[in-house]
């Protein structure tokens, strides 16, 4: 069994367990989320954490239940920060290398028909999304970047997508979750994974405090 998997802290709490003791026969890659959907899509893996725009492009695959990065209220780490109020942003720059976060910013800006017709949308490097807010051009930031401009104040408004998915919908928002093809995601699998996220979950202060160094 090949699982992989992307290097990030809020992925730790998933794999906790794998990474302390894997079982025989089972590897774990840690990679990309795109080199993830990559491996996945060509087998060269069996499982991927994978991001759910990554889920839904890839239509054949079963996604792992109970197991997930996912968010029942505001997140803090993708945001749309602007100047202007969300009903005036005539222009939202966008970070490709996360196509989960565009998908769902895109979907949240039509469905609250931010501006008539909605945004003009522009794809910006991750290390320009921040400079490039003015006027009523919005962008949509995560990771890091967006913990700092929460923490710094930097904009006049600061979108959290996980808080507006909730008010939309309902419903808490999932980033990622586990998927595979259907002879993959078997009850071991499952029981596999829920174990490694159980492992984490009691571990949370030891993973922050690993992180903080």
């Amino acid at each position: 069994m090949r699982l992989v998997a992307a290097p990030f802290l809020n992925t730790r709490p998933l794999i906790s367990g794998l990474r302390a003791e894997l079982p025989a026969g089972v590897t774990l890659d840690l990679c990309s989320p795109a080199e993830g959907a990559r491996r996945l899509a060509e087998r060269e893996c069996d499982l991927a954490l994978l991001p759910v725009a990554a889920l839904a492009r890839q239509g054949d695959l079963v996604a792992v239940p109970g197991v997930c990065i996912g968010a029942r209220q505001k997140v803090g780490s993708v945001l749309l920060v602007a100047d202007a109020p969300l009903h005036e942003l005539t222009t939202v720059a966008l970070d490709q290398s996360s196509r989960t976060s565009v998908t769902l910013a895109r979907l949240l800006l039509r469905e609250r028909r931010a501006t008539r017709g909605g945004p003009r949308y522009e794809a910006r490097p991750p290390a320009e999304l921040v400079g490039c807010v003015d006027g009523t051009r919005g962008a949509v930031i995560i990771g890091d970047p967006a913990l700092h401009a929460m923490a710094e104040r930097k904009f006049q408004y600061a979108y959290d997508l996980a808080e507006l998915w909730r008010a939309l919908t309902g419903k808490p928002f999932v980033f990622a979750v586990w998927a595979g093809r259907a002879g993959a995601v078997d009850s071991d699998v499952c029981a596999l994974l829920a174990r490694s996220l159980g492992h984490g979950l009691e571990r949370l202060d030891e993973i922050a405090a690993d992180a903080g160094r």
